[in-house]
């Protein structure tokens, strides 16, 4: 698309360069031969606007003596057709199905699309039925006809230019003749005042509603606010299905860790559909508004954002405690602004992404006072929740179903947060496991392979590598293989193959989650997407029935011994 815009651009200069001053004087010359025709039609009086110039093709040309006999025989039909309706009801009851007769007879004829279809058929015949590509490999444009599409548009321009400078020889010429142009007709009604348009309520739009929102833009860069992150595909997003676990799922259980597949699959439909097109952002029902990436570090939640950014050519705002610390911090106002430059230039820049890294410190889970510790401040500008109510307020009235703009939080510590506040402002939780077996194996491949750009010996254990790196990340993965696959070791690699000893090491270097922080993960799963709370309801009806079948079952004990 781009070489596309830009070739056009290149034949539009060419265009003006060349026949520019020949279209301009063309058309010079033919609003002044009509200015010319007008004044000798009206006895010298100048034309007072160039309207009518336009307007002198649009009147109806004279009828032939067959078409003004078929008008005068269809008013003679009109004519009796109006006596017959001033008769009177019954007559119109009697009639029944007589009246059919007298309605007009539908032209039958080709309908308007296919009159259309002929035209493309005969444009189709008369340009590229016999034309010969076989010089034309790479399907370039052909010049002359790009020429004959881009022309009217150069002219488009010039006419503005032109119909300007004829204006101003009417009111000249106009001048000259002492001749008064029109007068504008004074409206009887007293002119009402403008009514301001009044500003939706939230927090920091007035102290922003006057200024561009590119000037806001701007300044969002300059406090690397907004940011251009390290593009990345969503297919770099390593994983596969894991089928038995989706066989195995029983809703009245915990449900399985969903697969890295799964989550590529859930990110497309939710997220890069509805932010790249307009039209799926509107027909999609659920909210999209926001999301909750959480799982232990390394675990890809950051290379998802990147790939979603990349793929769906967004603007990245970014609101992280890091990112914020110190900026727009002097008072409550400032950090309403920032926030409301934020949303606003994310509407006109759509589609955007605003995305907030360690999202417990936002949404921070309330924490016991120890004795002697001192009450926080109210509206501490250090602490990174001083954005939460400007947050919440904006995403709830300002992103809509039809603005593409989605907020999406990351948290590597999802128990530090408020789960009751982070379920209230996000939409949707995504949980970002660390990779099952079939995963890992082929992390290991494709992480070596990449490395090495060779592929592996069949003979290396990749499923034993696969089998100990069980509770590591992706990230410590990559990492164990960049620790070992040094410039020197590459060059080695034929001579001296890879052994299975050379990455148990580096690989033991890494961070790996516990069984204890995996059950934390799963418990903030089961309390955010409320599985817990549905798993105990339907525990309670079960054993409500079971206690009333007893009671039943009591009564009818009396009864008998009765």
């Amino acid at each position: 698309m781009i070489v596309f815009d830009f070739a056009k651009q290149e034949l539009e200069d060419d265009i003006e360069a060349i026949e520019g001053v020949d279209i301009m004087e063309n058309m010079l010359n033919e609003r002044r031969v009509w200015i010319q025709e007008q004044k000798a039609q009206t006895n010298g009086k100048v034309p007072q606007d160039i309207a009518k110039f336009y307007e002198r093709n649009n009147l109806e040309q004279p009828l032939n003596a067959e078409d003004e006999e078929a008008k005068k025989a269809a008013e003679d039909d009109k004519g009796k057709k109006k006596g017959a309706k001033d008769k009177g009801k019954k007559d119109k009851k009697k009639k029944g199905k007589d009246d059919g007769d007298d309605k007009q007879v539908a032209k039958i004829g080709p309908s308007e699309i296919v009159l259309k279809f002929d035209q493309f058929y005969k444009d189709y015949n008369v340009d590229w039925s016999n034309r010969d590509e076989t010089k034309n490999p790479d399907q370039a444009y052909d010049r002359d006809m790009a020429v004959i599409a881009v022309r009217p548009e150069v002219e488009k321009k010039k006419t503005e230019i032109v119909d300007a400078m004829i204006k101003q020889e009417l009111a000249n010429m106009m001048v000259l003749a002492k001749q008064k142009g029109k007068k504008k007709k004074k409206s009887k009604k007293k002119s009402k005042k403008k009514k301001k348009k009044k500003l939706p309520k939230l927090p920091g739009l007035k102290f922003i509603a006057t200024r561009d929102p590119y000037d806001l833009l701007v300044e969002l860069i300059q406090h690397n606010i907004v940011k251009k992150l390290p593009p990345t595909n969503l297919k770099e997003f390593i994983g596969e299905f894991n089928y038995i676990h989706s066989m195995l799922d029983d809703i009245k259980q915990q449900l399985y860790d969903p697969s890295m597949a799964l989550i590529r699959q859930l990110v497309t439909e939710y997220i890069i559909f509805p932010l790249g097109s307009s039209l799926v952002r509107n027909r999609i029902p659920e909210h999209v508004r926001s999301f909750l990436f959480y799982g232990p570090t390394g675990t890809g939640k950051t290379q998802i954002v990147r790939a979603i950014a990349h793929e769906t050519k967004s603007i990245v705002f970014d609101l992280s405690p890091s990112t914020i610390d110190g900026q727009y911090a002097t008072s409550k106002a400032t950090t309403e602004t920032m926030v409301a430059m934020v949303f606003v230039c994310a509407k006109e820049y759509q589609p955007s992404l605003i995305y907030i890294d360690e999202a417990e410190k936002i949404w921070p889970a309330k924490k016991k006072k120890k004795k002697g510790q001192k009450k926080p401040k109210k509206n501490d500008m250090t602490n990174p929740n001083r954005i939460e109510k400007a947050l919440s307020k904006w995403r709830t009235k300002w992103i809509t179903d039809e603005t593409r703009i989605t907020v999406i939080g990351c948290t590597s510590e999802p128990q530090e947060g408020s789960k009751k506040d982070l379920k209230k402002f996000f939409d949707n939780a995504i949980y970002f496991p660390f990779p099952d077996y079939t995963t890992r194996r082929l992390m290991w491949k494709t992480f070596i392979e990449q490395e090495i750009e060779i592929k592996l010996r069949p003979e290396f254990p990749l499923s034993t590598l696969a089998h100990i790196s069980e509770g590591y990340s992706a990230g410590s993965i990559k990492k164990t293989c960049l620790a070992v696959l040094t410039e020197f070791r590459k060059t080695t690699v034929d001579s001296r193959p890879l052994a299975l000893g050379e990455f148990i090491g580096p690989l033991s270097m890494n961070n790996m989650t516990d069984k204890e922080a995996n059950e934390e993960f799963k418990t903030f799963t089961d309390i955010i997407s409320g599985d817990k709370a549905r798993r105990d309801k339907e525990k309670k009806e079960l054993e409500g029935d079971k206690d009333d079948g007893k009671k039943d079952a009591k009564k009818g004990n009396k009864k008998k011994g009765k």
